[in-house]
């Protein structure tokens, strides 16, 4: 996401294309989804699930949100960035992953409960196993997604420079 921040920045300076207000804004939401992410992998579902399910809502949410502007962000930026038919498989992904969130939270608001074995006579079932099939097409649309940007980190070379300050 940092790397996408910075080669966004870098476009708006060369062609004004891109709003930098709006590259913060998506930064921002890429940063809560991946605090949310480190809250899902830190705290197992069964053992806290009222954390690892706000670090679920704030992952999804969020993920929605940043591929959603970053989609905006490629039409704006276009032809700088990538090609029109990126940013229209960029678009694809962000609306799956947005409709696929809906019922993933709602169907897991209505189960209520977590437990790792289900069975088929269970009371919910059903609704669990939408919200899982929904939460895993709304993962990896994500990934798909990410995966769009493979030809935009080829046009440039990041550093990252570290100085250190002499202390007397």
């Amino acid at each position: 996401m940092y790397a996408e921040y910075k080669f966004v920045e870098r476009i708006h300076e060369r062609t004004g294309a891109v709003s930098p207000c709006l590259n913060k804004v998506s930064f921002g939401f890429g940063i809560v989804s991946c605090v949310g992410m480190c809250l899902v992998a830190t705290f197992q579902e069964t053992t806290v699930m009222p954390v690892h399910d706000f670090g679920a809502l704030l992952f999804f949410l969020s993920g929605v949100i940043y591929t959603v502007i970053q989609s905006v962000i490629s039409y704006r930026g276009h032809p700088y960035g990538c090609s029109k038919s990126i940013c229209h498989f960029r678009v694809f992904f962000a609306g799956l992953a947005a409709l696929a969130v809906i019922p993933t939270i709602i169907c897991a608001i209505l189960v209520g409960t977590s437990k790792l074995h289900w069975d088929t006579n269970d009371k919910d079932y059903t609704l669990h196993i939408v919200s899982v099939a929904c939460e895993w097409i709304t993962t990896f649309s994500f990934v798909f997604f990410f995966l769009t940007y493979i030809r935009e980190f080829q046009q440039f070379t990041l550093k990252l420079t570290v100085n250190l300050i002499e202390y007397s």
